[in-house]
């Protein structure tokens, strides 16, 4: 009986060795900071990072600069997007170390401090802009109030002052905010009771969602809009249909023709990793 051999290509199978390598890795990571938050019966990995941070921070802090001793990398965000992100509906796919390099090495310059960090996710961005310029504080802004507690763990551990508001970034109005003061070794996270609508910024940087649309209208230049309301200055992660896209060609041309678009920088795809999609700076 003749038999049909179907060769799988060396990069092929090296692939799917590293992804699987990848997922051993992050189980691995995630048990050990499931342990290190002492989650409770009907706690949710949120809930256990946000009662750590009230109750014991320094402590738990110190524990996981043991586990991961290299505060350059966002190690909760893998945890996070593999098991915990909403890619349907909140379109959640979080900013890669390549990216969030890339945008630090464009957004830090120098006399140049305050950030505005645009749906700031679990803060890969601001981590990046961290590793370049150790004087950076921010405000950072994420709708989601899953993710907060990860947005605040990385701010103070890596001690970045910063206030973090939960709102809506195209709608306004802050549902929760909190305040990062810089102590001796650590962040130290309160809660804002009264929180001010104004930013005060001077480089914004996003990654945000991509592709919502109202009224029929995408919303992509929506936010850059928003960013350069606070900034003189803003570097943006878009998806690359932005330079292209018929519904999107006023916004476009509307940034062209008053010179506000300084520069295009267009990235492969890959470099995300639960999406191939090609995205801009």
């Amino acid at each position: 009986m003749a038999r049909t051999y179907i060769a799988t290509p060396l990069w092929s199978m090296s692939k799917i060795h590293s992804s699987k390598m990848k997922r051993m890795e992050l189980k691995d990571k995630n048990k050990a900071i499931r342990e290190l938050l002492n989650i409770r019966e009907g706690e949710t990995f949120s809930d256990a990072l946000m009662r750590n941070l009230v109750e014991n921070a320094n402590e738990t802090f110190s524990k996981y600069c043991e586990l991961f001793p290299d505060l350059s990398r966002d190690e909760l965000r893998g945890i996070w997007q593999f098991w915990y992100a909403d890619r349907d509906e909140k379109k959640q796919d979080y900013t890669s170390d390549g990216l969030a390099k890339a945008v630090a090495a464009i957004a830090v310059r120098e006399g140049k401090h305050t950030y505005y960090d645009v749906c700031s996710g679990s803060g890969a961005l601001a981590i990046g802009v961290w590793n370049r310029d150790k004087e950076c504080s921010f405000v950072c802004e994420e709708l989601d109030e899953q993710v907060i507690p990860l947005l605040l763990f990385n701010l103070a551990v890596r001690n970045i002052p910063s206030i973090v508001n939960c709102t809506d970034v195209l709608n306004r109005g802050i549902k929760k905010s909190w305040m990062i003061d810089k102590g001796k070794k650590f962040g130290i996270v309160s809660s804002i009771l009264f929180p001010s609508e104004e930013i005060k910024a001077e480089v914004a940087i996003s990654n945000p969602p991509y592709n919502f649309s109202s009224n029929g209208q995408l919303l992509n230049y929506s936010f850059v809009y928003r960013a350069l309301e606070v900034c003189d200055a803003a570097v943006f992660i878009l998806p690359r249909g932005v330079l292209s896209s018929d519904r999107e060609i006023k916004s476009r041309q509307d940034l062209v023709d008053n010179g506000i678009i300084k520069s295009v920088i267009t990235i492969p795809s890959g470099f995300f990793e639960s999406t191939s999609i090609p995205v801009c700076l």
